[in-house]
């Protein structure tokens, strides 16, 4: 049997459509009057739904520290936004306008 390239040109299809990229998710948070306003950016993963769990640290100007964690459900290749509300934080809570820094770590995505 003779192979030519016509005939692997359906089976080259059907393996570049099955290697899609892999999920991965983005958050950046940033200050809002009910807490942190953090929007969350999914790559990959078109047509699956996600939760989309992450760790968001702050620092005030007085040097407190204040740590929540907190998930959002979304769809592959989706964008979402998720308040998180000043209760959620230990640590208390920072004065309006007196946010040194924040960091979002640990983001972990998860096929639902």
């Amino acid at each position: 049997m003779m192979v030519t390239f016509r005939n692997l040109l359906p089976l080259a299809c059907l393996l570049i459509a099955a290697c899609s990229k892999p999920a991965k998710s983005d958050v950046l948070c940033q200050e809002h009057t009910q807490g942190f306003l953090c929007n969350i950016d999914a790559t990959g993963g078109e047509g699956k739904t996600y939760n989309v769990c992450w760790d968001i640290k702050v620092t005030c100007a007085d040097g407190k520290s204040l740590t929540a964690n907190t998930c959002q459900d979304i769809g592959g290749g989706g964008k979402s936004t998720a308040i998180v509300q000043n209760s959620k934080f230990s640590g208390g809570t920072c004065p309006v306008g007196k946010v040194s820094g924040i960091a979002v770590e640990n983001v972990k995505m998860t096929a639902k």
